[in-house]
């Protein structure tokens, strides 16, 4: 028998995996949020020498084995939208579980991180 899916923790972090979908955006919802100019706060959690090769406009480089020792300064954007990317989306999907685990609760991945940005949004941003 499974178990319910409305449910389901990760044995390993607990964390619940169906709000995994909840903490998901696409690369057009968030070119839209630039265009409108909304107040979000855009972390890039690849590391520096991935920033160097490709990056996106306000982006704020906060590498993810660095994102615990951050918590002090992020605090204040607690009651802020954040949106995190990485280079194709699964390191920040972690950072944005982590958040969410910490008491921010408007945090989204970006699925499909960089790369999709660079394949749907701006061509000029380089793959890699």
């Amino acid at each position: 028998m499974f178990p319910q899916l409305d449910s389901m923790k990760c044995p390993i972090c607990r964390f619940d995996t169906t709000k995994i979908k909840q903490l998901k955006t696409t690369v057009h919802d968030v070119i839209k949020k630039i265009e409108k100019k909304e107040d979000f706060l855009f972390i890039d959690v690849r590391n520096p020498d991935e920033r160097e090769i490709a990056s996106i406009n306000g982006t704020v480089l906060i590498p993810l084995t660095e994102l615990p020792s951050q918590m002090p300064i992020l605090e204040k954007y607690k009651d802020k939208e954040i949106v995190v990317h990485c280079h194709h989306g699964g390191r920040s999907m972690t950072a944005a579980k982590f958040l969410h685990q910490s008491g921010f609760k408007n945090v989204k991945s970006m699925d499909g991180g960089i790369d999709a940005w660079s394949l749907l949004i701006d061509n000029s941003v380089e793959r890699y």
